[in-house]
Formats: structure tokens, C-alpha cells, sequence
């Protein structure tokens, strides 16, 4: 191998983002376990759920920025989500939205690209219907408030079961035939914005699809690394379940492997001619009518 092309290869390597979500059930008191379970697996974005830490605002560790929102103080401790940013990335760091205990919002700028990562919690299929709808319905006004022409990453966990019925450009077949309430909405929440379910993309061995697991032998996939269009599914390289990280959950760390430039670049040579494809298909949910367009890429 060249010299030139070592230096090609190693760019390359850069330009790819370890992002990766995980339900830890708690992180007071297991908050160096946790940090050091991202370290080791080399992950630089993480969304972290049910972390049950009261109030909001950010955390300074050695390698990681953790910033959380939770219940107000004087409630009992319960649900809870957080964003760990590593240490080299702090920078790019431009606004905190705090939505709720459930929903967390951090703005990134990637040099020519603005990134928004929202770390989810949805209440479990078993809470009543209007606790669940009311959280879809306060995850739809946040994806609204961001820019469309952005990039949009949104991982958690949404307690939901989707199946593994293909809807182009949506979700793929790779997936369980489990489908729940929850999933029903995430689908149309989804469906609606043009959002992608990645998982569902990826055909690995059950044990790294499956992100939760208990002593009484169920499994199932209810974390997801979800996109909106803006990135270009070329991007996405890789997502499975890192089932050697442990903190005590009973949810897998979830890793996505994504392909973004978090440092200004210069266009060389001749622009690549893309050819979309369209594929027009008129859909309706619960949030109204929608077209969705699902195209293949040419080069």
C-alpha cells in the first residue's frame, strides 16, 4: 500500500462516527462503569435511557460530556435521558433542548453539516394509551421544530415491537414478526416524517438484533437508530448490539456506525451525477396524510 493511499485509508477511518444507544437503567452510582463500557467499545456519541437522574443539565467526566434531563427534583426517580458527547467532540456541541424526561435534544455543527440527536425513552406498551400517545405526540412537535434540510439522528429506546413488514424507504424485513401498540405508533410517527428504522436494514444473527433480554428467557427489539432523509442511507454502515458491554440492564448497547465529516472539507474533482429514482406512495396515519418517496441511488 502507497504512502497516498495509507493517508486516503486513514482519512476514511476519521470520517466514521461510533454513535450507539443504550437503556442502562440507572446511572446514578454506575456512572464510571458506564462511561468506561463506552470508552472501551470506542463510542463517540452516546444516548443513554431511564437514567432516573433528577433535573437537567451537564455532567464533566475525564472522556465524556454527559448531558441529562430528568424529572424535577422533588419526584421520585424514574425515567430519565442523557447524550455522553467524548471529549474530542465537546466543541462541535451548539444548543440543548431539555424536552422532557423522555426527549432530549443536542445540536451539533460538523463544519458544513448541522447534526440534531434526540435521545428518546418512550413509556412501555403496558402504560395507558393516552401516556403513550401524548409522548408521540410531544416527539412529533420536536421533530417538526428542527430544520428539515438537517441531519436528524434520533436513538432510544421506544419500547416498540415493529414486525418485520417491509415499507419501502421506511423499515426492511429484517426484524421480528412482533408487532405492538407502540409499534404501531412509532410506524406511523415514522411513516409520517419519512424517517428510516435502520435496524431493520441490517440481517446479523439473532444475538445481535435482539437488544433487550431477561433471566425468563424473552428477547426482542425495542431500541432503534432512526434517520431522517437528509442522511443518505450510504452513510449508515453498520448497526448491531454489543453484547459484550454489561453494566447490569437487560438491554444490549446498540452501535450504528455512521459516515459524517465533523471538520470543514473541500470539494475535489468532478461532483458525483446522482440519479434518484422516485417511487411515489400516498400513505395515512394518525398525524394525517403523507407521500412517501423511497428512490435508489445510481453513481
Amino acid at each position: 500500500m502507497t504512502h497516498a493511499r495509507k493517508r486516503i485509508t486513514a482519512w476514511k477511518k476519521k470520517c466514521i462516527l461510533r454513535f450507539a444507544t443504550w437503556n442502562i437503567k440507572s446511572f446514578n452510582n454506575k456512572d464510571q462503569e458506564t462511561l468506561k463500557e463506552l470508552k472501551d467499545n470506542k463510542i463517540d456519541i452516546c444516548a443513554l435511557q431511564e437514567t432516573k437522574k433528577k433535573g437537567k443539565g451537564q455532567l464533566q467526566y475525564d472522556d465524556y460530556l454527559v448531558i441529562y434531563s430528568g424529572v424535577e427534583k422533588q419526584t421520585r426517580a424514574k425515567e430519565g435521558v442523557a447524550i455522553a458527547v467524548a471529549r474530542k467532540y465537546q466543541s462541535n456541541i451548539r444548543h440543548c433542548s431539555y424536552v422532557s424526561s423522555r426527549i432530549l435534544v443536542v445540536r451539533m455543527e460538523t463544519g458544513d453539516q448541522k447534526l440534531n440527536i434526540v435521545s428518546v425513552y418512550s413509556p412501555e406498551d403496558n402504560k395507558p394509551k393516552q401516556e403513550r400517545e401524548s409522548f408521540y405526540d410531544q416527539l412529533q412537535n420536536t421533530i417538526q421544530s428542527l430544520p428539515s434540510d438537517q441531519h436528524i439522528l434520533i436513538l432510544g429506546d421506544f419500547n416498540a415491537r415493529i414486525g418485520n413488514q417491509i415499507i419501502p424507504g421506511i423499515k426492511q424485513r429484517f426484524n421480528e414478526n412482533v408487532l405492538n401498540d407502540n409499534g404501531e405508533l412509532m410506524i406511523d410517527l415514522c411513516t409520517f416524517n419519512e424517517l428510516r428504522i435502520n435496524n431493520t436494514f441490517y440481517d446479523h444473527k439473532e444475538q445481535h438484533k435482539f437488544t433487550f433480554s431477561n433471566t425468563r428467557g424473552h428477547r426482542s427489539t425495542i431500541d432503534y437508530i432512526v434517520t431522517n432523509r437528509y442522511i443518505h442511507p450510504l452513510q449508515i454502515l453498520d448497526i448491531r448490539t454489543l453484547n459484550s458491554a454489561d453494566v447490569g440492564s437487560d438491554h444490549s448497547l446498540l452501535l450504528a456506525k455512521i459516515k459524517l465529516k465533523f471538520k470543514p472539507h473541500k470539494k475535489l474533482g468532478q461532483a458525483t451525477q446522482e440519479v434518484k429514482i422516485f417511487i411515489y406512495i400516498k400513505t395515512s396515519n394518525r398525524y394525517g396524510t403523507c407521500r412517501l418517496n423511497n428512490y435508489m441511488r445510481k453513481d
